[in-house]
């Protein structure tokens, strides 16, 4: 979801004249520190980006600065738009249909009717084959309750065929290997853990709110995909 981010992000600053770390950090839902890696990041594409200090400060695109429509070929807007819709299916969001509308935007009409007559060539398909509509579901409320972090009671099925009940506290969700994960914390583990989504039987989002943990999202997902699985942090239940 990084390129994600950084495109939203790139994109709110070129319809704004200038935008708080703390606001950029609370529409993406991600910490201080992380939006100024991806100031950085977009700073380094080439896309100068100016910081104000006080209380009016933030961010803002330098005013000589324009994106100029030839130095995205129609290549580039069509593999941006594939990409999109394999996210926008599974997802079900909102701000992604608004975000794949302005992308297919800058697609001129004539170049849209070659885009059409010429076919897809790539799907990108983050849907798993079976049971799609469930995990549309699952996807939903997990995501949301990640977002207002509500605990959710799962009643789980382990890789032995076992039933489990876990009351955990959402951090995110992530496609790995074909299939959905739901990274959490586990509240009888007393540790993060990851759930596969096609072995969740049962959920229910509590009205408790849990406070923010230190772990995020990347931090999880880049210690997992080490080769010794991260040390303390297991990758399974």
């Amino acid at each position: 979801m990084k390129l994600q981010r950084l495109l939203g992000i790139t994109m709110l600053l070129l319809s704004r004249k200038r935008v708080g770390a703390q606001e950029l950090a609370e529409r993406f839902e991600v910490s201080l520190r992380t939006i100024y890696r991806y100031i950085e990041a977009i700073n380094a594409a080439g896309i100068p980006i100016a910081s104000y200090a006080g209380v009016d400060g933030g961010y803002e695109i330098m005013d000589e600065f324009r994106i100029e429509r030839q130095i995205v070929t129609l290549d580039d807007l069509s593999s941006i738009v594939t990409a999109l819709k394999g996210m926008q299916s599974p997802l079900q969001d909102g701000q992604m249909d608004h975000l794949l509308a302005k992308i297919s935007a800058l697609i001129a009409k004539n170049e849209q009717q070659r885009m059409e007559e010429a076919g897809e060539q790539l799907i990108i398909g983050l849907s798993p084959w079976t049971r799609v509509e469930a995990d549309k579901d699952k996807l939903a409320e997990l995501r949301l309750a990640a977002r207002n972090r509500n605990v959710v009671w799962l009643t789980y099925s382990t890789p032995e065929g076992d039933t489990a009940e876990r009351a955990v506290e959402p951090i995110g969700l992530a496609w790995k290997g074909n299939a959905w994960y739901l990274y959490a914390y586990c509240r009888l583990r007393k540790d993060c853990r990851r759930f596969k989504l096609s072995r969740i039987r049962k959920l229910h989002v509590d009205m408790e709110v849990f406070p923010r943990r230190k772990e995020r999202l990347e931090d999880l997902d880049a210690r997992w995909g080490m080769p010794d699985g991260g040390g303390k942090t297991r990758s399974h239940t």
